[in-house]
């Protein structure tokens, strides 16, 4: 879900090529690429938010992609973090508000 907030794409798209039809091995694949930038993924229709903002959803949406369930965070953990999140992106909105209304 973390994924489709961040791209605004569909978890699942036959569009796309049959072997990352899913977003996560879409986007899995996406990252393993030396071209690979992420602010190109990140939905445009979202609005314009801090870069730090989303490199930490998608932080927070790869550890929920861990392997492993031992290694990814429980639902307490995850709220936890995106609170701590929105709080990050309302200080950094204000920041280059403020920055914006000096130049």
């Amino acid at each position: 879900v973390l994924l489709e907030i961040l791209t605004g794409l569909p978890s699942y798209d036959p569009k796309r090529n049959q072997e990352y039809s899913d977003l996560v091995t879409f986007i899995e694949t996406m990252t393993r690429r030396k071209d690979f930038l992420l602010v190109q993924y990140v939905d445009s229709l979202a609005g314009d938010w801090p870069s730090r903002s989303f490199f930490k959803l998608f932080s927070i949406a790869q550890r929920c992609l861990t392997e492993s369930h031992f290694d990814r965070p429980g639902m307490n953990e995850i709220y936890v973090l995106l609170e701590e999140l929105s709080l990050l992106s309302g200080q950094l909105f204000a920041e280059e508000n403020k920055t914006k209304k000096k130049t």
